[in-house]
């Protein structure tokens, strides 16, 4: 399986051995990427169309200047029916504000401008497609982390984040794509 991870960091995203072939993209030469690249609206990312099965994301998009345009180079990316995987701070979480490159702030229905089965993808921003198989709620893996959880399993997550994120953050979200050509 070919298998791309966007803003790696110093974890990427590790696969099968021998098996999966990972290709990784990072701004920081630090973190040993495949390919060191700084995400810039206009420039591609430096991979070949239609090539991956796989593309991650994870604590990526809160970074860039341009979401429509770093999902239409991820669509570019990925082949037909390719799964995406996106994990973003919710805007509710502390961590969302304390990184300062973060100039995104993101909500359960941001990858909906993708989804031309959903009604904001009518906005234009856009052309590319995409299904939306799964969007997840998460909250940290503890005790505390539970607790916080029960509104949004009673209540879903808009309700949550409309009136109870202010009192009971959401830690992230993740959200299963697929690529539609």
């Amino acid at each position: 399986m070919d298998i791309l991870d966007i803003g790696c960091g110093f974890r990427p995203y590790e696969g099968r051995p021998g098996i999966d072939n990972v290709v990784t993209i990072d701004q920081n030469p630090r973190c040993n990427p495949t390919h060191t690249f700084e995400v810039i609206k206009g420039k591609q990312f430096p991979v070949k169309e239609s090539s991956f099965d796989l593309i991650v994301a994870s604590h990526f998009l809160e970074h860039v200047d341009d979401v429509p345009w770093c999902m239409e180079q991820i669509h570019r990316a990925g082949k037909p029916g390719s799964e995406v995987r996106i994990t973003v701070p919710h805007f509710s979480a502390p961590s969302s504000y304390q990184d300062p490159t973060h100039r995104r702030h993101l909500s359960s229905r941001c990858m909906d401008y993708f989804d031309s089965k959903k009604g904001l993808y009518e906005c234009g921003y856009t052309t590319v497609d995409f299904r939306i198989q799964k969007a997840q709620s998460r909250f940290r893996n503890n005790i505390t982390g539970f607790i916080r959880s029960i509104p949004s399993k009673l209540f879903g997550t808009r309700i949550h984040e409309k009136y109870i994120s202010r009192f009971v953050p959401i830690a992230e979200l993740y959200f299963e794509l697929k690529v539609v050509k």
